[in-house]
C-alpha cells in the first residue's frame, strides 16, 4: 500500500510514514511531476530508502525513471543517513548530520578511531607492547629520517612561527568502508569504534615506536641546528627578503677568497636548504658565478655579506647572527 501527499512534507510527517508497516511507498504529487519513495527493510533493521521522480510534466511513473537509493533509515534509534535527492527535494527540516554523505562519515569515523588511540597511548611509548623496531622496513625507514628528513625537519621547525609537535599522533584513514561496516556503526557507533581502534593498535605497535623515534632524532637535530651560525643567518635572510615584493636582489658574497655580486631569486633565498645552489642565481650572472668559482660550486648564509634592493640594503652581515629569532626550544 502506499501514501499521497500534496508538496513537501515535514520530518515529524515523514517519520510517521517510515514507522507505518502498511505503507511501502509515498507519493508527493506537485505542479511538475510527481515523487516516488519506496523503503525496504533489511535484517539488521533498516529501511533502505529508494526515489524517483517522474520526468517533467508527466504524472505517472513511466519506463524513463530510475529508482535510486537516496537515504537509509534505522528503526530502532530513529535515524537518518544519507539522506538525498530525491528525499532531500521532497522533506522539509532535515538535518546536514541526516545530510552527510558515505566519504563523510568515513572521516568521522577515521577522527574517532584516532582520538581513541591517542586517548589509550597518552604520548607515552611505555603503553607501548613493542619496545625496539625488528622488522627490516622500520629499521630502514628510522635510519633514513635521521640521515636525511630530520635535518630538513628541524630546519623547517626553525624557520616556521610555529615550534613542531612531538606528540603521538594516531594516522588511521578509512579510505574505503565496506557497507556492512557501516550499518554496524549506525547501529552501535561506540562499540564500532573500540572494536575498530583496538585492532588498529594491535597491529601497528611498531608503527608507534617508529613514530617516538623519529620525533627523538627531530628533537636532536633541531637542539643542534638551532645554535648554529650558518643557519641563523638563513632565517634571518630569509626574513629579509620575505618582506619585499621583488623575484629578485643583488647579491654580494665572499667565497674562497673572492668576492661576487650577482643577481638572485628572491623564492630561493627564503627556503631551507643547506645551501642556495646555482639556480638561484640570474641566468646573465650565472657564467660569471661559474668562472669565478666552478662549475659544481653553491653558496650559503656564511658566504653572502651583503643583499640590495633598488639600492638600499636590506640584508647585511654582522659578525655574530641575531639570536633573538622566536626561535622555541621543544619542550618534550
Amino acid at each position: 500500500m502506499g501514501q499521497q501527499e500534496y508538496g513537501n512534507i515535514s520530518r515529524e510527517r515523514f517519520e510517521e510514514w517510515l514507522e507505518n508497516e502498511s505503507a511501502d511507498i509515498l507519493t508527493s504529487l506537485r505542479t511538475n511531476g510527481r515523487i516516488y519513495l519506496l523503503k525496504i527493510q533489511n535484517s539488521a533493521g533498516f529501511f533502505y530508502l529508494f526515489g524517483a521522480k517522474t520526468l517533467y510534466g508527466c504524472s505517472d511513473v513511466s519506463l524513463g525513471n530510475s529508482f535510486s537509493i537516496c537515504g537509509l533509515y534505522h528503526r530502532q534509534s530513529h535515524a537518518l543517513y544519507l539522506a538525498e535527492h530525491p528525499l532531500t527535494e521532497f522533506v522539509d527540516g532535515l538535518t546536514d548530520r541526516e545530510r552527510y554523505s558515505i566519504t563523510t562519515w568515513s572521516d568521522i569515523i577515521s577522527r574517532k578511531v584516532n582520538q581513541y588511540v591517542e586517548t589509550a597511548v597518552v604520548n607515552n611509548r611505555d603503553h607501548l607492547s613493542v619496545k625496539e623496531l625488528s622488522s627490516e622496513w622500520a629499521i630502514k625507514e628510522l635510519c633514513f629520517y635521521k640521515e636525511t628528513a630530520a635535518k630538513q625537519d628541524a630546519r623547517k621547525a626553525i624557520f616556521s612561527a610555529a615550534e613542531p609537535s612531538l606528540e603521538f599522533r594516531s594516522r588511521y584513514r578509512l579510505n574505503f568502508i565496506r557497507e556492512e561496516d557501516l550499518l554496524e556503526y549506525f547501529r552501535a557507533p561506540d562499540e564500532f569504534i573500540q572494536r575498530t581502534a583496538e585492532q588498529y593498535m594491535q597491529t601497528n605497535q611498531e608503527a608507534f615506536l617508529l613514530q617516538f623515534l623519529k620525533n627523538d632524532a627531530l628533537s636532536e637535530e633541531y637542539q643542534t641546528l638551532r645554535t648554529q651560525s650558518g643557519v641563523l643567518r638563513q632565517r634571518e635572510i630569509a626574513q629579509a627578503v620575505s618582506q619585499l615584493d621583488a623575484k629578485t636582489v643583488r647579491v654580494t658574497i665572499q667565497k674562497d677568497g673572492k668576492e661576487l655580486t650577482f643577481q638572485a631569486k628572491t623564492s630561493f633565498l627564503q627556503r631551507c636548504w643547506d645551501s642556495y645552489g646555482i639556480l638561484s642565481i640570474s641566468s646573465q650572472d650565472r657564467r660569471d658565478f661559474m668562472e669565478q668559482y666552478s662549475p659544481s660550486a653553491d653558496y650559503q648564509a656564511e658566504d653572502i655579506v651583503r643583499i640590495t634592493f633598488r639600492n638600499k640594503t636590506i640584508y647585511e652581515a654582522s659578525s655574530q647572527p641575531e639570536e633573538s629569532m622566536d626561535i622555541q626550544e621543544i619542550s618534550l
